[in-house]
């Protein structure tokens, strides 16, 4: 399977074997993300609802808790090709005190929003923290449709916050992102055109600077 991420070249190269891929779900991004003491602080946090969403049942805004309480997070920002708009998080870790959403295009808190700006640009949310079972990754889907009516492919934010003040840093989360074109878990080939404006985007993202339903959990 094909690892995209964003330094130097690799990106390039890797939205050029992406495309001859055609069975197995292609790997947008797998590693380990730590939330540490050294990143930025939000206001308040996503209300952990007990929804666990996919392509079917795509969640809505779940609301913000503790408006005025700070919280350590930190971002991935992820490219996704047009033709695997069908994104599937695996979130592995057993903090309880750590909780995953997605954003499209940019993650922007705002202490003196409405919602603390937690609602702009939302997509989706884990729904719950820790694995299932203590043993077996979370995971959950949303569809990019921003990435699927682009040209080539649009960027997703994977957020991960605390949800516990200082409870959550220095503590990895395995994250695995993986594509497809569709909710039967196939990934089509594009057309030559698009692997090419795909593989240009991706080599500019390459090139810039590093920087099922349960119970509520609030």
């Amino acid at each position: 399977m094909l690892i995209v991420q964003s330094p130097s070249t690799r990106a390039f190269l890797a939205g050029i074997f992406l495309c001859a891929a055609t069975s197995h779900a292609a790997v947008l991004f797998s590693g380990d993300v730590t939330i540490t003491s050294a990143n930025p602080i939000q206001q308040g946090r996503l209300s952990r609802d007990g929804v666990i969403p996919d392509w079917a049942n795509p969640k809505v805004f779940p609301g913000v808790l503790n408006p005025t309480t700070s919280y350590h997070y930190t971002t991935v920002s992820i490219f996704v090709p047009n033709w695997l708009s069908f994104l599937q998080i695996s979130l592995d870790s057993n903090n309880g005190s750590i909780f995953g959403s997605v954003y499209d295009t940019s993650y922007i808190p705002n202490p003196v929003a409405a919602n603390r700006g937690l609602d702009v640009n939302y997509l989706s949310d884990a729904g719950v923290s820790g694995n299932f079972f203590g043993t077996s990754p979370l995971f959950f889907q949303v569809i990019d449709r921003t990435a699927a009516h682009s040209s080539s492919g649009a960027t997703l934010i994977l957020v991960l916050n605390e949800t516990t003040t200082n409870a959550g840093l220095n503590s990895p989360v395995g994250v695995l992102v993986e594509g497809f074109s569709d909710a039967d878990f196939n990934e089509v080939a594009p057309e030559p055109g698009t692997i090419i404006l795909t593989a240009a985007a991706l080599l500019a993202l390459g090139l810039r600077k590093r920087r099922p339903t349960l119970r509520p959990v609030v």
